[in-house]
């Protein structure tokens, strides 16, 4: 199995620390390590509470230092969840993570599966509005299931439908519920078409009108295209919804 996994993210605020220091001086650099310190004051209440989490999952952190010591797969895996957690502001995200990496470590394999990355690489970008998103979509698109079924159109045990990207956006002329607005919705797509818990297509559908001139014995075609975009849970996605709302209820 590969263990060529994504190195953990760079610290991206080392620049701006410095353009700090550089254009404010003095006041500058107290500002930076003034921020450096908020932000290891909450990494660190964050991974803390990763730390109670996993102690929750049955795993105690010594058998985690245990086979970080003795695994470097594991420990590498250990790494990746750490970085991604120490950047979660979304408490079931940490719980998420507390799961996964508890699962990770107590598996039989020799190795850490491949699954178990993928899973963790799934949510590094999300928070609560992205989960809020993803919850839409699927609702959406179990309605849109249940409506077919009844018109016998699909059978009820095929994959969920696709869903038109409009029936995401919050329409305010409809009185829409739920939903994002239209300014943002792409921004928030994007994070979850990129961590493949969402897959999109395109649906083009050509109307051709045909003008007909009896005596000049021509035609004249002029066809009008409107594109749709589609949107779908990918299985993956499906999984780390309803793992996440387990650990959005505590379960």
């Amino acid at each position: 199995m590969s263990t060529d996994h994504p190195e953990p993210v760079s610290d991206g605020g080392a620049l701006v620390r410095l353009g700090l220091k550089v254009a404010l001086g003095a006041r500058g650099e107290y500002i930076a390590e003034y921020l450096d310190e908020r932000r290891a004051k909450r990494m660190s209440a964050r991974l803390a509470r990763l730390g109670d989490l996993v102690t929750e999952e049955g795993v105690s952190l010594d058998d985690l230092l245990d086979r970080v010591q003795a695994d470097d797969e594991a420990a590498e895996f250990v790494e990746k969840v750490i970085d991604v957690a120490a950047r979660a502001r979304y408490e079931p995200k940490l719980r998420y993570l507390a799961r996964c990496l508890a699962n990770g470590i107590t598996t039989s394999d020799d190795a850490i599966p491949d699954m178990a990355w993928a899973k963790i690489e799934a949510v590094r970008d999300l928070e609560a509005v992205h989960v809020r998103l993803l919850h839409d979509l699927r609702s959406a698109q179990d309605r849109r299931a249940t409506a077919l079924s009844r018109q016998q159109l699909i059978p009820s045990d095929r994959p969920l439908p696709s869903v038109a990207e409009f029936v995401l956006i919050e329409d305010k002329r409809r009185g829409g519920h739920g939903g994002l607005p239209a300014s943002t919705f792409h921004v928030v797509m994007a994070v979850l078409l990129r961590s493949g818990l969402v897959a999109s297509k395109h649906d083009v559908e050509v109307e051709v009108e045909i003008d007909l001139d009896v005596k000049a014995e021509s035609a004249d075609a002029s066809p009008n295209t409107s594109t749709t975009i589609m949107y779908r849970t990918t299985e993956l996605g499906i999984e780390v919804l309803s793992e996440l709302r387990e650990a959005r209820s505590g379960g």
